[in-house]
Parts: structure tokens; sequence; C-alpha cells
């Protein structure tokens, strides 16, 4: 061809030179400088004013009535949108804001419930509140915080009139989990019964402040299995990585189950900064093939706050589990490996009458 190729500086929705410009704008509209992954398409972030990278088939919050402003009740909007979004596999953006909500929000299979990040998207509760993707499956939850603000409340995830499959916690906040009168949990992944749950994976998450004064409540992260025969269903599959907890008013992380029968198996509890319980980092109760690695203890068992200055040995002289890792039960088998214990009660305290750990 004789046409002339044009040079120079580009312009409009164009940067760059010719004959190679780039694509900067979209009707005058910057684009985010975010690398896309595999099945993203650019959506309109009003709250960023710019195009940004995410999945197709994106249901706003703020499309549903969301306000995002901290004061006005989020909680129908959130759940209208969750109800749209679990008609067809889609993710369910809340961009930046402060979402109350005064009740529990129900979760859906196959969705992505996200935000911007956990420190710019903000689920705030002002009531007893959970977020209860019980007996759904093929779900993740990104890039948020959920703060219960010392009401009851909790990320709950049950196995019990379904099996749980491909559950997935990435990125997220969860705080404030109860206070005074009202002993809670932050996260929590339990199985009843004949129901499975399979393939959990809480990554890169940041827990504080788990209440309790009675020794039943007050973990950062649960996982859990309440099967009672050999016909009842497994708790595995669970991956806890990269997650910084502390101020637990019982443990910062429970593996457990209520006999040897259908214990959680296959665990990988891996380089997580676990600080400041009022008993141990880790409580492993009937638990099977556990590998803890690359894990920082510091101040396991000695945590004080949630106890009127004393500490859980005076309050249950005999229980033990002021350690690093507690290890109890009638079985638990574990790998523990390159990991650090400061200043904690015990390092490990072994309370198994069968243990088989290294």
């Amino acid at each position: 061809s004789n046409k002339p190729i044009p040079g120079g500086m580009a312009s409009g929705d164009l940067s760059g030179t010719y004959p190679c410009p780039v694509v900067a704008k979209i009707q005058g509209r910057n684009i985010s400088s975010v690398a896309p992954k595999d099945g993203y398409a650019l959506v309109w972030d009003s709250a960023a004013n710019q195009w940004r990278p995410n999945y197709m088939n994106v249901l706003s919050v703020k499309s549903y009535g969301a306000k995002g402003d901290g004061t006005t009740d989020d909680t129908a909007a959130i759940q209208a949108t969750i109800n749209a979004a679990g008609v067809s596999p889609s993710t369910v953006f809340l961009p930046a804001g402060i979402y109350r909500i005064t009740g529990n929000i129900t979760g859906a299979s196959n969705i992505r419930l996200m935000g911007v990040n956990r420190d710019k998207s903000i689920i705030r509760a002002t009531a007893n509140a959970q977020l209860d993707f019980s007996n759904r499956s093929n779900f993740s939850i990104e890039d948020l915080t959920f703060d219960t603000n010392h009401y009851i409340g909790w990320i709950e995830v049950a196995a019990n009139s379904a099996d749980v499959t491909n559950a997935s916690l990435r990125h997220i906040k969860v705080i404030k989990g109860g206070g005074p009168g009202k002993p809670s949990y932050n996260i929590m992944f339990r199985c009843y019964g004949v129901y499975n749950m399979r393939n959990v994976t809480i990554d890169d998450a940041y827990c504080s402040y788990a209440y309790d004064t009675a020794a039943t409540h007050g973990d950062n992260i649960l996982i859990a299995s309440f099967g009672t025969t050999p016909g009842d269903g497994y708790m595995e599959y669970v991956s806890i990585t990269n997650c910084y907890l502390e101020t637990a008013g019982r443990q910062n992380i429970s593996v457990a189950s209520v006999n040897s029968v259908r214990r959680p198996r296959h665990v990988t509890i891996d380089n997580c900064y676990l600080i400041d319980s009022a008993l141990a980092g880790i409580d492993l109760e009937e638990a099977d093939s556990v590998a803890i690695s690359n894990c920082h203890f510091l101040r396991s068992g000695q945590y004080t706050g949630f106890c009127n200055g004393s500490t859980w040995k005076e309050l249950n002289p005999g229980t033990g589990m002021q350690a690093g890792i507690s290890e109890h039960g009638y079985y638990t088998r574990a790998v523990i490996s390159n990991s650090i214990f400061e200043n904690c009660f015990f390092g490990i305290d072994r309370k198994s009458t069968r243990l088989n750990s290294s």
C-alpha cells in the first residue's frame, strides 16, 4: 500500500507515539493499570473513576440500592445483589465504601463476593450478623473487610444439609468478633453428619479480636468436623496460608473434631503469623495429616486481655493448651517444621494419648 504511515505523538484516548500508540482511555476516562486475568473484562468503577479489569457478569451492590456511606442500612441491597448473582456464575462487587448491615447475609454458590481491596470495601455490622455461606460451593470472598464491630458475628460456612466444595477466602480482613457478654469467632468452617467439606482455602487473611471469657468461643479461625460415625462426611484438603492472626480469646486457629472417627485431614498451615492468644496459637484436637510450616508464634498462651488480668491456667487449672501449638485428643498426627516460638507459655504442648507427630 502507498498509504503514508502516521507518525508523531498520539492524543485523545491514545497515548505514546505512532505507528504503535497505546489505548490509555475509553471515552475520555482512564483505564486502570491493574493487570487483567483470564476471564476478565473492563468494567466501569465509579468510585475510582476508571475502567478496571474484572470478571464478566459483575453486579454492583450499588445497582441494587446499596449506598456504602456507613449510615444507610445496606443489608437488603447486598442480599438482593447476591440473590441475583446466584442465578448464574457472577461477581458481586462492593465499590469502595462502608456498608452497614443489621442482620445476616446469606451467600450463594458459584459467586465471587469482592471489593476494591480490604482497606476500602468494608462491611460493618451494627447488630449481630454473619456472612453465611453454609451449604454453598464454588464461591470466593475477596478483597473485603468484615467488621463485626464487637457484635456476635463471623464468616460462617457449614456443611449441614449439603456437601461444600471449593470455598475460598482471599485478601480479607475479619475483625472485632464479639465483646463483653458476646462470645464470638471470626471465621468458621464446620461439617456435620454425612456431609463433606473439601477444598477450603484461606489465604492472606487478617483476623483480630475473637472474643471469649468462657473457653467456648474466641477462635480467629475454626476448622471443625462433627462427624461421629464411620459413614459420616470428612473435612479435608484445607489450606491456611499467609495469614496474620492476633488477639484471640481462645485459639488463633483450631483444627478440631468431636472424636477420632472423622477427624479433619490434609490440613496445611503455612507462613502464618500468630500473636497474642489466651490459649494456643494453633490447637489440634483429633486432627490427621496436618502440616504446619514457616509459622511464627508470639505470646501464645500469654494473652490476658479477655481474662480480667488472669491467665487461662489460673482460670482453668490443668487444662493446658497454653502453647504455640497444642496437640491433644485421642489421636492427632502432625508434622511441624521451620517455625519460631517466641515468648509463648509453652512451645509445643503434647496432650494426646495416641500422638504421632514430628
